[in-house]
């Protein structure tokens, strides 16, 4: 028995220096690097064989995604929210100051329309669902004076034209990015509630509208703070907020299905079809079943304590990609959560990178994108 206990440990060791091995043999090839005038705070965006990204307080550029030679500039005389960038089809859009929405062709970058939004400004990527974007807006955020106002509002907008096709207001300051399923648009939103004292979380509301008219269906209200990120399937909505708890919606009437706790620190989820997929700040990443809520999955991050990954994964067919805080890239099956292979990157960034095309593309924390060829699984 001790002999086979023996075999067992020695046999598990030698799995872990197989592993360590695999770990120090995958390499990223670098292509290129370029400054970009400061650090991101949204992931660069990949299309047309071009990167564009918004450094904080700097413009819009776009890349040859190949060689890194600036193809075109886009720098109005309003302020360019870096956060507030998205890419659909050929249309690029760009929130900027005062509450204006614009639209760029991505090839070229030519301006095809601006839009004010009633004054109100978008600091968050758009959705498209429906034929349709739509546009979440805010009174508080970075670069913008607090206010008490309320009334934030989810645009649905003509990518063609830039015309409005109608507006959903409620009583909140500040709008998530929505998302959409069906025939139906997911949203959520914070605003202040005078009865509720509580150290840690807040009220917020999360709410199904009709795609095509705006008209509410129904109103979920929360406790636990701002919303993060939502993900809809045909039978769940489920979001993540302030307290990292992941909530789970019935998509019909709004009320609470599940709830569980995330284990810690989670800055974003993605989903497809009936799994939601994230990263904790304990190191592990996490696939669990959106339908109740189970583990189907969890994959423990090696390395230091604090060896988690940023913002989320990322799904690239049947693997799921990342990189953690000290710059490591990993790539692990989506189905089982099955080690395939990581590389480091020697790059510290605070946001997550972009994959795409083959390439890993990151922004690091002194304004200098780098470009990266991911190695083969």
């Amino acid at each position: 028995m001790v002999k086979q206990l023996m075999k067992l440990v020695l046999g598990l060791l030698f799995v872990s220096l197989v592993s360590i091995s695999a770990v120090a043999a995958a390499n990223l090839s670098k292509i290129w690097q370029q400054p970009i005038g400061g650090a991101l705070n949204l992931a660069p965006i990949v299309g047309y064989d071009m990167v564009y990204v918004v450094p904080q307080g700097g413009h819009v550029s776009a890349f040859n995604l190949h060689t890194g030679e600036l193809v075109w500039e886009f720098n109005p005389q309003q302020t360019v929210w870096d956060r507030g960038l998205s890419l659909h089809d050929d249309l690029l859009l760009v929130c900027v100051g005062g509450g204006n929405l614009v639209g760029l062709d991505a090839r070229t970058g030519a301006l095809r329309w601006q839009t004010n939004l009633d004054g109100i400004n978008c600091q968050r990527p758009a959705h498209m669902g429906h034929g349709q974007l739509y546009v979440s807006t805010t009174f508080v955020g970075p670069g913008l004076t607090s206010s008490t106002l309320t009334g934030a509002t989810l645009f649905a907008i003509d990518p063609a034209t830039g015309a409005i096709n109608w507006r959903f207001k409620n009583h909140s300051y500040l709008m998530q990015s929505a998302t959409t399923y069906g025939d139906r648009v997911y949203v959520g939103s914070s605003y202040i509630d005078p009865d509720f004292v509580e150290e840690e979380g807040g009220a917020a509301y999360y709410q199904a509208l009709d795609a095509a008219t705006g008209r509410l269906l129904w109103t979920h209200e929360s406790i636990y703070g701002l919303p993060k990120t939502l993900y809809a399937n045909g039978h769940r909505l489920v979001y993540v907020a302030y307290e990292d708890f992941a909530v789970g919606l019935d998509v019909h009437t709004g009320q609470q299905v599940w709830q569980r706790d995330t284990e810690n620190w989670v800055p974003a989820l993605i989903g497809d079809g009936d799994r939601i997929y994230f990263g904790s700040a304990n190191t592990f990443v996490h696939a669990w079943q959106v339908e109740d809520g189970e583990v189907v999955w969890r994959y423990n991050v090696p390395g230091q304590s604090f060896e988690y990954l940023l913002v989320k994964p990322v799904l690239d067919h049947a693997r799921l990609l990342f990189m953690t805080q000290q710059g490591n890239v990993f790539a692990i099956t989506a189905s089982t959560g099955e080690y395939l292979w990581s590389a480091p990157s020697k790059v510290i960034s605070r946001i997550d990178p972009t994959f795409a095309n083959g390439y890993v593309l990151i922004g690091d924390i002194d304004g200098v994108l780098h470009a990266f060829r991911l190695p083969d699984d």
